[in-house]
């Protein structure tokens, strides 16, 4: 093969990547149209064999946290290749341009979680953090009066801004968090449905000063209860900058127990909440690491050496 069997995806190619995924990911057929009229088919590479697509592999705008910092970073997504073409360093050859130019565009990191290490390895990354969910049941949250602050439900043309303000306030001290401001990210896949018919809300905890909280959620199946239609709240992000927002959020969450069964949230491995909980019930349930790679190594210290 020839590069100039990688090609940039058009519109005309969205049905025939979203059925590779399919089968790489074991996608339902529920939502496939959808997926395929979202496809930022301008940030992908395809590798073709005569005129069929074999492997793909996509890449977002983002930016990474380091000592307060941020970088700008590639993170890579949806690296597939079908199974009867594997092993022969296709997927590698797609994700390789990707990277080329994300380092043109200024990038500095590239970050991804990696179904498997050893071609990533190759490629030069390697394990860099941890992804981490929690659980909690709803009955363990604080108990007593409703938290201080006002907790409503979120509306976007107002408080969007507000939320990602009190996003990066949170979390910007941490190594590892991300940003975006691509179109979708937030509207989408932090506060919206995002593929999903599950129930879907956001809520901010709404101060004098302005939102010092919010938690976007979900409703799952919750396998432990003995009614079919018991739930979980499974929380795409639930952020506080004050006790006041965390116990506000928490008073309202636990608010759902009943029905509701456990808070499911992801975070650091050693998350805040368990400081708000009487007992050791904030447990991790589930863990993934993810691979960094740096892209310009001067670049990247330069930057992290400097404060914005």
């Amino acid at each position: 093969m020839t590069s100039s069997d990688v090609i940039m995806p058009g519109d005309e190619h969205r049905d025939e990547v979203v059925g590779l995924m399919r089968v790489a990911f074991n996608m339902g057929a529920s939502s496939l149209a959808e997926r395929a009229a979202w496809l930022p088919v301008e940030k992908m590479r395809c590798v073709l064999e005569g005129d069929r697509i074999v492997a793909a592999a996509g890449a977002r705008d983002f930016r990474q946290w380091w000592g307060g910092r941020e970088l700008e970073m590639s993170g890579i997504w949806g690296v597939v290749t079908l199974p009867e073409h594997r092993g022969g360093g296709l997927a590698t050859r797609a994700v390789t341009e990707l990277l080329d130019a994300a380092r043109a565009r200024g990038q500095t990191l590239s970050v991804l979680y990696p179904a498997t290490q050893r071609p990533y390895r190759g490629m030069g990354y390697e394990l860099a953090g941890t992804m981490t969910r929690h659980a909690v049941a709803l009955d363990d949250l604080p108990r007593g009066a409703s938290g201080p602050l006002t907790v409503e439900e979120y509306t976007p043309e107002r408080d969007l801004d507000a939320v990602r303000a009190c996003y990066r306030a949170s979390v910007s001290s941490d190594p590892g968090p991300i940003d975006s401001d691509e179109d979708d990210w937030w509207p989408s896949r932090i506060l919206g449905r995002w593929f999903s018919d599950d129930v879907q809300r956001t809520v901010v905890a709404r101060g004098a000063s302005g939102i010092e909280g919010y938690a976007s959620f979900t409703f799952g199946s919750d396998a432990n209860g003995p009614l079919e239609f018991e739930y979980a709240i499974n929380c795409r992000h639930l952020v506080a900058t004050s006790v006041r927002g965390w116990a506000s959020l928490l008073s309202y969450l636990r608010g759902y127990r009943g029905l509701g069964q456990t808070l499911r949230l992801t975070g650091p491995p050693a998350h805040p909440l368990a400081l708000l909980v009487e007992e050791q019930r904030v447990r991790p349930v589930w863990s993934f690491r993810w691979m960094l790679r740096l892209l310009d190594v001067p670049a990247a210290l330069r930057a992290g050496a400097t404060r914005r």
